[in-house]
């Protein structure tokens, strides 16, 4: 066997139980904040969705990041890459774990990857591509922001006329849905007019299905919310782990849903072992939280989430869990959260890439210069 694969994925494996433990909470802390679900149960659904959102969706990042973003495969196949790139992610994830704070993997991952390939000049990095991921991050964050805050108010302006709300809810979320399942599926259909009509057939289909639960109760609708909020963290964060397993193994090309599955496992596991620790710590940032909202922010953050993934970019989970906060406290006043916790998280997710290149770049060189 590949001297590779034995020293790849085990760390892999780590960094997932890592990511499962540390960023649980951008999936599940909404609903245990507002009192709407125990931590046990948020996490074993989110556990089992983290998972079915990495199979489902996580071929949107393999792509960019496996792809497009190294410009110079060639120095992958060294061994220290995916060395550095896995154990600079783990060193961070560790450290950030310990003061309970949740960090963003994608920052961390692709940080490391530049970190690492820095060893060589930097000439095996597409810095446009980067560049473009960077532009996303800020995007992500501002449509967190922004989203949060326009719902909240949507929300309040019509809480006369509910129907209005359960259908604006229900058509974003479908129509997001059909964005990410359609575009697959067109793949293999060349007429338009099919393309369509597969298009508002899923749409259709995903609207019949929300309308009840929406229409039902606050909780069922905080049920739904969650388990879209943990696809689209499993979908992300799997698929970045596994991509670097894609780079730098040749013997898995070809073969990116298993490494996915590897992934996805790795995250579910770290979610029910040990996804309290920081899960309990960003639930009790939020001093009160209106049962109505949550479903609201957790909406807001899966749009944004949702149309990074749809074009292929990585988006730091954390970042957009922060904004949440930050449109919440907006509208509801600072008082509202522990303000405190969100600038500490806030420093620590904008210095996860930063960091991470360093560490990287360390590791990277001792160990090439170690083994040659």
């Amino acid at each position: 066997m590949d001297i590779a694969i034995i020293v790849a994925i085990p760390l892999a494996l780590v960094l997932a139980l890592m990511d499962g433990l540390n960023n649980a909470s951008n999936a599940i802390s909404w609903a245990i904040g507002g009192g709407l679900i125990s931590i046990r149960k948020a996490l074993l659904i989110a556990s089992i969705f983290e998972v079915v959102g990495g199979l489902l969706f996580g071929f949107y990042i393999i792509d960019i990041v496996s792809h497009r973003l190294v410009a110079d495969f060639n120095p992958l196949k060294h061994l220290s890459l995916p060395i550095s790139i896995y154990t600079s992610s783990i060193i961070w994830s560790v450290l950030a774990s310990i003061v309970k704070v949740p960090i963003s993997f994608s920052m961390a991952i692709i940080g490391s990857i530049l970190g690492s390939l820095s060893i060589y000049g930097g000439s095996g990095v597409n810095w446009g591509m980067a560049l473009y991921i960077f532009i996303g991050w800020i995007t992500a964050f501002t449509i967190s922001i922004a989203f949060t805050l326009l719902s909240l108010l949507f929300s309040d302006r019509f809480g006369k006329h509910r129907n209005i709300y359960i259908y604006f809810g229900v058509i974003s979320i479908a129509f997001i849905l059909t964005l990410l399942i359609s575009e697959p599926i067109t793949l293999y259909v060349s007429s338009y007019i099919s393309n369509a009509f597969i298009a508002i057939s899923i749409f259709l289909v995903f609207s019949a299905i929300l309308f009840p639960i929406f229409r039902h109760n606050s909780y069922r609708q905080t049920l739904a919310s969650l388990t879209l909020i943990a696809m689209m963290h499993g979908a992300n964060d799997s698929a970045l782990i596994a991509s670097i397993l894609m780079l730098c193994l040749d013997s898995l090309k070809g073969y990116a849903y298993l490494s996915i599955a590897i992934s996805a496992t790795g995250i579910a596991i770290g979610v029910l072992m040990w996804g309290h620790r920081v899960a309990n710590t960003l639930a009790s940032s939020i001093a009160f939280m209106d049962i109505r909202y949550v479903s609201i922010i957790y909406i807001s953050e899966f749009i944004a989430i949702a149309l990074l993934l749809r074009m292929g970019l990585p988006t730091p989970i954390s970042l957009v869990t922060i904004g949440a906060l930050i449109g919440f406290s907006i509208y509801r006043g600072v008082e509202m959260i522990r303000f405190s916790y969100v600038i500490k998280s806030m420093f620590i997710t904008l210095a996860s890439t930063p960091t991470c290149i360093a560490i990287a770049y360390a590791i990277a060189l001792i160990v090439s210069i170690l083994i040659g």
